[in-house]
């Protein structure tokens, strides 16, 4: 319910002017932690069990163990961020206050699904890579991305 309920408030502070309160706020902060940690541990997971049905294999040579062994940081990366983000939030060391009450524009929001779609289509399509993989850069597009976008926008107006 909590999911449902962060997607939709969401959404709905993409199209309207009025500000946030702190029960919004907390919602569209579990949703965005639990999203980045799911999406971090779960392509973490795959991409470990693809490591080490790599490394099982009687044919696996030793540039195939060195690439292994260089690749297992990428999921223990994803893996240890989406365990720090659920800490960081049971300990309140991001809270309500992480969440801003600024509205995107039009623009900033077209842009931003734009880019997401992109990385969407050239990783699930292209690439065809696992669905815990899109997931897991989409949505680290979208969390980094997005702050991008604002800087640059922002910047490009102020000029």
């Amino acid at each position: 319910m909590i999911f449902v309920l962060g997607i939709l408030f969401s959404l709905y502070h993409v199209f309207t002017e009025r500000r946030k309160n702190d029960l919004e706020k907390r919602i569209m902060l579990v949703f965005a932690v639990f999203a980045n940690a799911f999406s971090g541990i779960a392509a973490g997971i795959h991409i470990m069990a693809d490591i080490f049905d790599t490394l099982l294999t009687a044919d696996a040579s030793v540039s195939h163990v060195a690439a292994a062994s260089i690749l297992m940081l990428f999921p223990l990366w994803n893996i240890t961020n989406g365990v720090l983000l659920i800490f960081m939030l049971r300990f309140k060391i991001i809270g309500e206050r992480n969440i801003t009450d600024e509205n995107a524009t039009r623009l900033h929001v077209l842009f931003g699904s734009m880019i997401l779609l992109l990385v969407f289509f050239f990783c699930y399509t292209i690439f065809e890579m696992h669905w815990t993989l899109t997931l897991s850069i989409c949505v680290a597009t979208a969390t980094n991305v997005s702050g991008i976008v604002q800087d640059s926008f922002s910047e490009s107006q102020s000029n």
